[in-house]
């Protein structure tokens, strides 16, 4: 992926010297994105610029660069030791730069379908664990932050809570890499819409129990299917543009 990347990045500096027509504008909108085997998306947001190399053969470049927060939310019930029920709930949080290149072919003077990889530096990853028994008084929450490696873990039993800090290694990955796809559509001759699929081809982190809710309560709950799994940042995108 990273050699895709780069050749798309030598098509940006061709379309950069070949381009007959060059503009740039601003886009935001929203994201529903999805962590890898987590069941329910959340909504996030982007915003950012872009710069677009018209080649005059319906074919145009268009590099973007963007901030997005992007989000998923897991869900398991199970029963510790085989005998107490427990709800299990993971909330993921990133945030990061993403740095997409495109190639857009227009089918219409309106209609356009784009394509191309791209590249994103995550720079802040969060993940907020809970567990609680629904006939026992007692919970247990989790609140990682994996860019800093650190775990805060607090306990409520009869009342009375408790919270220690722990170091744990995440292997957070800085820099993924996706692939985009999409189609926009010009409203005015300044304004337009996107709608785009970005698949996620990297894991964010190598932690391989990471789902499976290990790090709450050591090797006793969270989700045993889980164990082992890593990974990715996917998400589904709209967004509004403008065109200077």
């Amino acid at each position: 992926m990273k050699n895709t990347f780069l050749l798309f990045l030598c098509l940006a500096v061709y379309g950069f010297v070949q381009a007959q027509d060059i503009s740039y504008g601003l886009k935001g909108g929203l994201n529903l994105s999805s962590v890898d085997g987590l069941s329910s998306p959340k909504v996030g947001f982007h915003v950012g610029g872009f710069v677009n190399f018209d080649l005059k053969s319906k074919f145009s470049i268009q590099p973007e660069l963007l901030f997005s927060i992007d989000n998923g939310v897991y869900e398991y019930t199970g029963n510790f030791e085989g005998i107490v029920p427990y709800s299990y709930k993971q909330d993921v949080n990133t945030s990061s730069l993403n740095f997409p290149i495109l190639i857009n072919y227009s089918f219409t003077d309106k209609f356009a379908l784009e394509f191309g990889p791209q590249l994103a530096y995550l720079f802040k990853a969060n993940s907020k664990n809970s567990v609680t028994f629904p006939f026992v008084s007692g919970s247990l929450s989790s609140d990682v932050d994996m860019s800093n490696n650190s775990q805060t873990i607090s306990s409520t039993i009869d009342g009375a809570r408790d919270a220690i800090v722990v170091q744990h290694d995440y292997e957070l990955n800085k820099l993924n890499f996706s692939l985009n796809i999409g189609t926009s559509y010009k409203l005015t001759e300044a304004l337009f819409v996107q709608a785009r699929l970005n698949l996620g081809l990297t894991n964010f982190t190598e932690n391989a129990n990471f789902l499976a809710g290990r790090d709450v309560v050591d090797n006793e709950i969270g989700d045993p299917t889980r164990i082992g799994e890593t990974l990715k940042l996917s998400s589904f995108q709209i967004s509004l543009g403008y065109k200077f």
